[in-house]
């Protein structure tokens, strides 16, 4: 399903990483909505890390899911990945078969605004 409401904060997000682009923005904002959406409840498309719950999210469905993005293959989308990585905005498990899993870490958090 094509994402068309961004919830992050892009004040902030050019203030924390002036280096990244929407695109980041954009990517790292469905990773965390696919983060929250299924996170409260284990399933077979999660492992726990650390003790800290980790969510796989396959990198064409982030492609297909941001369709204004126009990126056209999963290494550009890797390429994001891995600075919203370097950026310690998530955190990348690579595990069965290389899947991706994702954890957010706290600076993503920043990005949101507190439910009341």
């Amino acid at each position: 399903m094509p994402k068309f409401f961004l919830g992050i904060n892009l004040y902030e997000f050019y203030r924390l990483s002036p280096e990244l682009s929407i695109k980041h923005a954009v990517i790292l904002d469905d990773i965390r909505d696919w983060c929250v959406k299924y996170g409260d409840r284990k399933e077979d498309n999660q492992i726990t890390v650390d003790d800290v719950l980790a969510q796989w999210i396959d990198c064409q469905t982030l492609a297909d899911n941001t369709p204004l993005l126009q990126l056209k293959s999963v290494a550009s989308i890797s390429l994001i990945i891995k600075d919203l990585e370097i950026e310690k905005y998530i955190k990348v498990i690579r595990h069965h078969q290389q899947k991706l899993y994702f954890q957010l870490l706290e600076k993503t958090e920043k990005l949101y605004r507190k439910k009341k």
